[in-house]
């Protein structure tokens, strides 16, 4: 009894000893117990009885019987509990796993970590390829981000995932990204690191929902998506016919800086021309079948025929309602415009909760789109869910992040109290430089 109460004492301090090894230490101890009864009746029967005529080898071998059931078995089962009991997680605790195989080793030779090199991303600073979910414990349910290709596990506070916990090693585990595929290694951990229940050796391979534990640390993986365009949904841009400069200009005889001329298209849809050469973007459809025609048919339009009498929509103008840039308003004026925290963004705002290209606006004959590029959190309009690009109305919020931008008219933007976008009039030829975004101009001091 007095082993029995030392085993169940220990495992709660010390929170050490699988549920069926406590089991197994328990059962023994009984049995212990249980093998005192011959010895109890001998004592009944002939020891108090014919005490002074029993021979001393009798005696001497009930009394070693004696000992080794009630002192031996009890003390050699706690002693070997207390040293060689494996720590007590959540896991064991509440259940009595089975006797698994070791996984397997897989042939794998990921990239491991090296002191004092620092891993690079895989897909960007802002784009984890995984995450490892807490299962149990204060932080259950949070998430932990993996994006660097060698994520360290361990004790060290230099470790990418620190584990305050005296039953991980300080080198435990690693994570690694190894071509599209996710590599676990034990580091020598004193412990050892179970995957799904069953203890690793070296290297293997793991898939989104294993599970991983790592002291008395449970974690679920979860393997990050790669979006890819989907053709079945509906994209309200998919009737728009695109040509690409290097087409317009091989489909004309003229060098480049006489196949478009100023005076043969209208004001709006020069400039989406020329920023198109600049930028090697591609360029939109041209409204009243112009784009079907050749820039060489183009030039050789009459001056003194009218306009058709179909022109593309007004350019609308972005107002910015949050963060530094509030109260300004900008132009779209450009068939692409991207707005993020990228240097290279047209519209670049340096706020945390924006991804570097978070958002792109899309110039069309019949209007404004605006379309989300896959950003972290995402993009609305009107509080709803954008998923598609969706076409602009005056009036529209759209949230990005923790910033708010109203889409209006131009017209409207100039009743405001900002001061009214600059104009620049269209330049005969290509540019040599890259034209600058139409910002609103300073108000006269």
């Amino acid at each position: 009894m007095f082993a029995i109460a030392a085993n169940a004492l220990y495992t709660t301090l010390y929170r050490r000893g699988t549920t069926r090894q406590l089991a197994r230490a328990i059962v023994i101890c009984v049995i212990s117990a249980l093998l005192l009864l011959p010895a109890i009746i001998w004592y009944d029967m002939r020891f108090t009885v014919k005490q002074a005529v029993l021979p001393t080898l009798e005696i001497d071998v009930l009394l070693a019987y004696v000992a080794m059931c009630g002192w031996v078995m009890p003390l050699g089962m706690t002693t070997s509990y207390c040293l060689l009991s494996s720590p007590r997680n959540s896991a064991t605790a509440v259940r009595i796993p089975r006797q698994k195989r070791d996984v397997e080793t897989v042939d794998l030779h990921p990239p491991r970590y090296q002191p004092g090199v620092e891993a690079p991303y895989v897909f960007g600073e802002d784009t984890p390829w995984g995450w490892l979910e807490y299962r149990s414990g204060n932080f259950q349910g949070q998430r932990l981000e993996l994006k660097r290709m060698v994520i360290t596990i361990g004790r060290d506070e230099q470790s990418d995932i620190w584990l305050d916990d005296e039953m991980a090693s300080r080198h435990h585990a690693e994570l690694a990204w190894d071509s599209s595929r996710v590599c676990l290694t034990d580091c020598g951990s004193l412990n050892g690191v179970l995957l799904n229940g069953r203890r690793i050796r070296g290297t293997v391979l793991v898939k989104t929902n294993d599970l991983l534990e790592v002291g008395s640390h449970r974690f679920t993986f979860i393997l990050a998506e790669r979006k890819e365009s989907n053709t079945d949904q509906y994209d309200p841009l998919v009737n728009h016919k695109w040509r690409s400069t290097t087409d317009l200009l091989t489909e004309t005889n003229d060098p480049p800086e006489s196949s478009i001329l100023p005076d043969a298209l209208p004001g709006s849809m020069l400039g989406s021309v020329v920023a198109t050469l600049r930028y090697g973007s591609q360029l939109p459809t041209m409204p009243g079948g112009m784009a079907g025609q050749k820039l060489e048919e183009t030039a050789e339009l009459d001056h003194a025929t009218p306009s058709p009498s179909v022109q593309p929509a007004l350019s609308g103008t972005l107002l910015f309602r949050d963060g530094e840039m509030a109260g300004k308003g900008f132009l779209l004026d450009r068939p692409v415009i991207t707005l993020g925290r990228d240097p290279d963004c047209e519209l670049q705002l340096n706020d945390a909760s924006i991804s570097r290209r978070h958002v792109q606006f899309l110039r069309q004959a019949d209007g404004d789109y605006v379309q989300d590029l896959g950003s972290r959190n995402g993009t609305k309009v009107n509080d709803d869910p954008l998923r598609s690009p969706r076409l602009l109305h005056p009036g529209d919020i759209i949230r990005v992040g923790n910033i708010g931008v109203e889409y209006t008219s131009v017209q409207a933007a100039r009743t405001a109290p900002l001061p009214p976008p600059v104009t620049t009039p269209p330049t005969p030829g290509l540019l040599s430089g890259p034209t600058p975004l139409k910002l609103p101009s300073r108000q006269k001091e």
